[in-house]
């Protein structure tokens, strides 16, 4: 991933916007793949889910990428979300099929 990701840095007292950092996305990819580990999320669950979101972010969908950590956390705490689930195919019609994808974040393959 060569692109960056930039966010702004907030000045904590007054609550001002001060300047913007610039992040390579495969160290934010990385940071977010190692908190859903901590969470309990498989290794290959982690990476698939912090590569979506990443790459969301760099497409300029800030509302999908990085900024749903906190939200995933408070799903995940309330379990909301199975950060182990057991997704496969509940119906398969040949050219259709169903996807069970037992309370999962929204980017698995």
């Amino acid at each position: 991933m060569d692109h960056v990701f930039a966010c702004p840095l907030i000045q904590q007292k007054e609550k001002t916007m001060v300047d913007f950092v610039t992040v390579p996305g495969d160290l934010v990819k990385e940071q977010i793949t190692l908190v859903l580990r901590a969470w309990g999320v498989s290794e290959a669950h982690s990476n698939i889910t912090a590569e979506a979101m990443v790459t969301t972010d760099l497409a300029g969908i800030d509302s999908h990428g990085i900024g749903m950590l906190p939200i995933y956390h408070e799903r995940r705490k309330t379990g909301i979300i199975n950060v182990n689930p057991n997704i496969h195919i509940a119906v398969d019609l040949g050219a259709a099929a169903r996807i069970d994808a037992d309370r999962s974040f929204t980017m698995q393959r």
